[in-house]
């Protein structure tokens, strides 16, 4: 009996350090984020359309990533919403690289219109001003 409730809790353990090093990796995901935002705000103002494509990209991996997060942390609402922005991620690229400026823009609404559901959703803010996840 002692070994059953050890071997439970070492894989209660492990499990909560994988979704410890995972929310790690979200937040780093989440932080990279703003930086690829306003790269496309800035660069659809100057028509630089090349880093739009840079930028878009890099959003559509990391709202992927953000959906694996949040499907394995049994977040749908959340999974949804970072699907919907990937989606939009993709079409701001698609557009930009084909040099449709106003594709892009268009496009662009939908990537920045998925995040205030899931921060009110899904984010805490905390006394010291930083944020944690629900």
């Amino acid at each position: 009996m002692k070994k059953r409730a050890l071997l439970l809790s070492l894989f209660l353990g492990v499990c909560a350090l994988g979704l410890a090093q995972d929310e790690d990796a979200y937040k780093g995901l989440m932080k990279a984020t703003p930086p690829a935002v306003g790269g496309i705000r800035k660069n659809l103002e100057a028509k630089a359309l090349d880093a739009v494509v840079g930028d878009a990209k890099k959003l559509e991996h990391i709202f992927g990533e953000s959906a694996e997060f949040w499907t394995k942390k049994g977040g749908s609402d959340a999974a949804g919403w970072s699907k919907d922005a990937q989606a939009a991620a993709a079409k701001v690229a698609s557009a930009a690289a084909a040099g449709d400026a106003e594709g892009a823009a268009a496009a662009f609404k939908g990537v920045t219109g998925s995040c205030k559901g899931c921060h009110e959703a899904h984010r805490e803010k905390l006394a010291d001003g930083s944020y944690k996840i629900k």
